[in-house]
């Protein structure tokens, strides 16, 4: 039993030594390596994504920066992004990360870094050996009488081994960056703006205002020629002070043909803009 009970040992840990080789990154590394991007957009963003209304679906690219521009350009917000490096991985797990945080698309790029040659244990058992001898014996049947011979049969059993070799496994290894998108609910006025940064307001000498990143295409500032770059200095006669004060100023004149006061280039611009209903 306890012969028994050791190659069962052995065979288990050959065994799982070869499955988390296999397995390397058990799990799906989308999941893993996630990062959450929606604490960096305003409150309004975020409250404004809509639930998927099917299966997520995957793009691929071969120029992240650039594709990511264009998803904001058309409404999309982006929930959060992933990077690693891993071998060959099936597109369905970036498609069940997608699923499980409601993303609407997962945008992926992935990139050859190298291949690696691994050496991965195997191990096959070696059946257990019978052999069967025949012996003469001599057997005292009545003490008086002369000792009778006999022969009988002995079988012994060697108890079979695991035979453990190491086999070369080449790996090719990639570069993996995934960004999760949903579509949001179009805001009234259709930016995605930012904080000034310390160099625009030493130019502009404020700590007031927002720096516009994104135009969404067809929106009302897209129509009214607002641009990426332009500071919104003030709204409707209201000083615009923080991405999150700027959308609920949008918020209360949903609906309305206000006067949008920015900076572009250094000079000042007045601009009416007919803001959507929410």
């Amino acid at each position: 039993m306890k012969t028994f009970k050791a190659h069962w040992s052995a065979i288990l840990q050959i065994s799982c030594a070869v499955f988390i080789f296999f397995s390397a990154g058990c799990g799906n590394p989308y999941k893993k390596n996630y990062l959450s991007t929606l604490q960096k957009w305003p409150s309004a963003v975020s409250d404004s994504i809509l639930k998927p209304v099917g299966p997520p679906q995957l793009l691929t690219s071969d120029n992240m920066k650039n594709d990511a521009k264009s998803m904001l350009e058309t409404g999309f917000v982006l929930l959060g992004r992933a990077k690693f490096q891993e071998e060959k991985l099936d597109e369905s797990m970036a498609l069940q990360q997608a699923q499980a945080i409601g993303a609407w698309v997962v945008l992926v790029s992935n990139k050859y870094v190298g291949t690696e040659t691994q050496s991965v244990p195997i191990g096959e058992w070696t059946p257990d050996q019978t052999t069967t001898t025949t012996e003469n014996v001599q057997i005292q049947r009545d003490p008086n009488k002369p000792p009778v011979d006999i022969q009988r049969q002995v079988t012994q059993t060697t108890p079979g081994q695991l035979q453990i070799t190491y086999v070369p496994v080449s790996v090719d290894y990639y570069d993996y960056s995934a960004t999760f998108w949903a579509k949001a609910k179009p805001s009234p006025i259709g930016v995605l703006v930012q904080p000034l940064t310390d160099v625009l307001k030493k130019t502009y000498q404020t700590n007031k205002g927002v720096v516009v990143k994104i135009v969404v295409q067809k929106s009302p500032a897209y129509n009214a020629n607002v641009l990426e770059g332009d500071v919104l200095v003030s709204l409707a006669g209201e000083d615009i002070e923080t991405p999150d004060q700027f959308f609920d100023l949008i918020s209360r004149n949903a609906g309305k043909t206000v006067d949008l006061n920015l900076i572009r280039n250094g000079q000042p611009l007045t601009i009416s803009i007919k803001l959507d209903q929410e």
